[in-house]
């Protein structure tokens, strides 16, 4: 079953990352100055969450700043408005590498979700992930996955 084994693949890959070689992430959901305290995309694709330790999910660009992710992904719900997204990101993080996902990759199949987090480990890792050929994932678990760099 495709879903198992790529679900193993990520968990085993992602296990062979030192600690110290994770990178920080800071997610933030569609609407804005929003984000997931609680994130196994993040923890999956072996990113450490930027806002884990917060007490609400609520953020400021002042914080988002301070805490200087490696990255930041925005989430949209509309895929097709992903250079809006990045554009909007890019003015408010001019310094910053930004990734507009699809709210798919939080809330979609089975499939699309482990297809998101197996394409974000390799954007963060691509030394453990350069053998990973996600166009083979996504014929395997039969998805047409998108993503706005």
């Amino acid at each position: 079953d495709a879903l198992s084994y790529w679900t193993s693949f990520l968990s085993n890959r992602v296990q062979t990352i030192p600690q110290c070689r994770r990178v920080v992430v800071y997610l933030e959901k569609n609407a804005g100055y929003k984000t997931y305290i609680d994130c196994p995309f993040l923890d999956d694709a072996g990113a450490i969450n930027a806002s884990a330790d917060l007490e609400e999910g609520k953020t400021t660009d002042a914080w988002i700043r301070e805490v200087n992710p490696y990255i930041i992904i925005k989430l949209t719900t509309d895929i097709d408005l992903g250079l809006v997204s990045k554009i909007a990101m890019q003015r408010r993080f001019p310094d910053q590498e930004i990734y507009i996902f699809t709210t798919r990759a939080i809330s979609g199949s089975e499939q699309l979700k482990i297809y998101y987090r197996l394409q974000l480990a390799k954007i963060l890792y691509p030394e453990y992930f350069e053998d990973l050929d996600l166009a083979k994932v996504a014929k395997e678990l039969n998805i047409k996955p998108r993503i706005y760099y």
